[in-house]
Formats: C-alpha cells, sequence, structure tokens
C-alpha cells in the first residue's frame, strides 16, 4: 500500500474533484435546497477541506510547483 500511495492520493483528489463538480452542478440546476438552506459555515469548512484536498493533490505531483516549497528572502 505504501508503494501505491501516489496514486491512492490522486484517485482520492480526483474523486473529490467530482464530487465538487456534480455539488457546483446540483446547486446550479436547483437553487433552493442547496443555496437557501445551508448555513455559511458549512460552505466555508468544505471550502477549506476541497482547498487542502488540492493541496494535497499539487504536492502529490511528480514535480510540485516550486512555489509550494520556497522559503521567502
Amino acid at each position: 500500500m505504501l508503494q501505491n500511495r501516489h496514486w491512492i492520493g490522486l484517485s482520492f483528489a480526483s474523486s473529490h474533484g467530482i464530487y465538487l463538480v456534480l455539488i457546483l452542478a446540483m446547486s446550479l440546476d436547483f437553487p433552493d435546497p442547496f443555496l437557501n438552506e445551508q448555513p455559511a459555515g458549512k460552505w466555508l469548512v468544505g471550502g477549506v477541506a476541497y482547498l487542502s484536498i488540492a493541496l494535497m493533490a499539487l504536492t502529490l505531483t511528480n514535480a510540485p510547483p516550486p512555489m509550494l516549497f520556497t522559503t521567502p528572502d
């Protein structure tokens, strides 16, 4: 399992990306139950979670962007 952790992490991120696209599509097609009945805290926590998943996926690639690992001068 440790040998495949790269692919497991990328599949986790891609499945959550697909889930995010479906949530956004449903909220655009049927805005009443999604946008009106959800408190702002859920959107904030969900946004932070999806941001952390996206950052995880960026660091799992073979060549992560150098801006993630540079120190300010």
